[in-house]
């Protein structure tokens, strides 16, 4: 039996459409397409399901991979009728997120042989493996903008609500109400609606945005959670705009802290407020500088690429599921 099929079930916020198409300007297509062509080099089927697919139908199965997708009693019966060995599943996403604590949930290990991890604690190498986030950019702006030209900061998320104890959604409900007394902080992304500093969604292309800025405001979903570091940060650097950043209490371990402004330097709002307003072109210029030789570093290259996020999950499928 040629055991060949890789399942690859659809990440819950993208159509299937949207990973069979190749976007330029699109942030979250180009290393999911990565995956969906890695698949298919490395001599495979790539079969894509639904968010809703109950994983009935399945034949010849090589691997299933969930990409942080949802979970569902008949999709966890079907998989626990093939070996574990097979079954990868993705979490990119913290528990504070409800529709992801189930991810987290030790009892998935009887269902899946691999869980990929962006969280270091979890890592042991055996059924948890370590993953670095999803990264989709490339090419860093051209436009040089000035210090002088480029308004005070941005913000750009999704407003979100959680009372888990290491969230930081709070904090960026604080960040926005407080940075709105200046006329040079703007608010872009959904259900921000009523905040007095909210300009609507973002377009066209994220990094065309956050270029005429010299700071931006990129807390990820939780904090005091080691290895957790998403794309804000590294979008942040290839628009050569400056992250102000809440999250990783590690991150210094992948980024050098010359890139970066580290939120938890400061005790609140006010202490942040007043040392960004104290920063003049000089110094500004090297944060940038650092920014721009950290993504032409080996270890940025080699981790923080479009494609190595595929690279790293089909290394793993691959050494797991070889057949003899």
């Amino acid at each position: 039996m040629n055991e060949n099929n890789f399942y690859l079930v659809n990440y819950p916020c993208m159509s299937i459409e949207h990973l069979l198409r190749s976007w330029e300007n699109n942030e979250r297509s180009l290393p999911f397409n990565a995956l969906t062509k890695g698949i298919v080099e490395n001599k495979m089927r790539c079969i894509l399901c639904d968010n809703e697919w109950d994983g009935s139908g399945m034949e010849n199965v090589r691997a299933v991979l969930l990409l942080n997708s949802d979970l569902n009693e008949k999709l966890l019966h079907h998989l626990s009728l093939i070996p574990k060995h097979k079954c990868f599943l993705v979490v990119l996403e913290p528990p504070n997120l409800p529709r992801f604590e189930p991810h987290y949930n030790p009892i998935m290990k009887n269902y899946f042989g691999t869980i990929f991890t962006l969280f270091d604690e979890l890592v042991d190498n055996e059924t948890y493996v370590k993953l670095i986030h999803w990264q989709a950019r490339s090419k860093v702006v051209e436009d040089k903008i000035s210090f002088q030209d480029k308004k005070f900061c941005v913000m750009v998320q999704t407003r979100r609500a959680s009372t888990h104890p290491d969230s930081l959604f709070p904090e960026r409900d604080l960040a926005a109400r407080y940075f709105a007394k200046d006329p040079g902080f703007d608010l872009y992304g959904g259900s921000w609606e009523g905040f007095s500093a909210w300009r609507g969604h973002w377009d066209p292309d994220k990094l065309e945005l956050l270029k005429k800025y010299r700071y931006t405001i990129c807390y990820d979903n939780t904090k005091n959670r080691k290895g957790f570091i998403t794309e804000r940060v590294i979008e942040a650097l290839y628009a050569k705009c400056v992250p102000i950043y809440w999250g990783a209490p590690d991150i210094a371990d992948y980024i050098p802290t010359s890139c970066y402004i580290d939120r938890t330097r400061f005790a609140s709002n006010d202490e942040l407020y007043d040392h960004l307003k104290g920063i003049n072109t000089t110094t500004y210029q090297k944060f940038v500088d650092a920014g721009q030789a950290f993504l032409q570093s080996p270890f940025a290259k080699r981790h923080f690429s479009v494609d190595s996020f595929a690279k790293s999950i089909l290394q793993v499928v691959q050494q797991r599921t070889s057949i003899v």
